[in-house]
């Protein structure tokens, strides 16, 4: 038996109860009458990491993207709450559990990803995250095909580091096809009308492409 990170916010984030995490689950997705369409590749979805009854509703939109693309490898970017450290940290074991099984863990894609400095195999971030975690069991319900992921935590990065890590990615992209779920809340502690501009405002520099401007922005925010 290989390594396994075991949940650790079941029955906090998320039921731990298998039947009643499923149901949850799907009770989420269901209530989405309308997604737009996307006709190309979906390379990723942003997805939140709060507890199901604050961020279920939301997170359902973007696993109901991903439910019409059916991907057989997804590496998963989640925020370090816990712990503090440089770089990317990817989970030196086999595979991450849920109460709905396990999802092994993409050897062959981490061989690319170690190549740049920046990226370890290490503990470092994922024992006692929920940022992670709690994207797999929506995964594990949209998904009845063999997939794989490379759950990556990420710790301080400076602009060059992260440069370097979107170049260490389309490497990987011109070997393997996968999609990216970045985990992350982006504001959920302003007032309504503030949230809203900040995340409009986000959009935009993410359709700008410009990597400073958000790495600046986050920093104010």
């Amino acid at each position: 038996m290989g390594k396994i990170r075991k949940p650790v916010v079941a029955g906090m984030f998320y039921p731990e109860v298998p039947d009643v995490l499923k149901s949850n689950i799907n009770n989420y997705i269901n209530q989405i009458k309308t997604i737009p369409e996307i006709s190309g590749k979906l390379y990723g979805i942003i997805s939140p990491h709060a507890g199901y009854p604050y961020s279920g509703p939301i997170a359902a939109y973007g696993f109901k993207l991903l439910q019409n693309h059916k991907a057989k490898k997804i590496i998963i970017l989640a925020p370090s709450h816990r712990e503090y450290f440089h770089g990317f940290s990817i989970f030196p074991g086999d595979s991450y559990e849920t109460p709905l099984g396990q999802i092994p863990i993409c050897k062959e894609s981490e061989k690319i990803l170690l190549k740049n400095p920046a990226v370890n195999l290490t503990n470092l971030g994922h024992l006692e995250e929920h940022s992670l975690e709690v994207q797999l069991p929506f995964l594990q319900t949209i998904y009845d095909h063999d997939y794989k992921i490379i759950p990556i935590v990420v710790g301080d990065c400076s602009i060059s580091m992260l440069e370097s890590f979107a170049e260490t990615l389309l490497t990987l992209a011109e070997h393997e096809d996968f999609v990216i779920i970045a985990s992350s809340d982006l504001s959920h502690y302003h007032n309504y009308d503030l949230a809203v501009d900040i995340d409009t405002h986000f959009n935009k520099v993410i359709e700008s492409y410009n990597l400073y401007e958000l790495s600046e922005g986050i920093k104010d925010h």
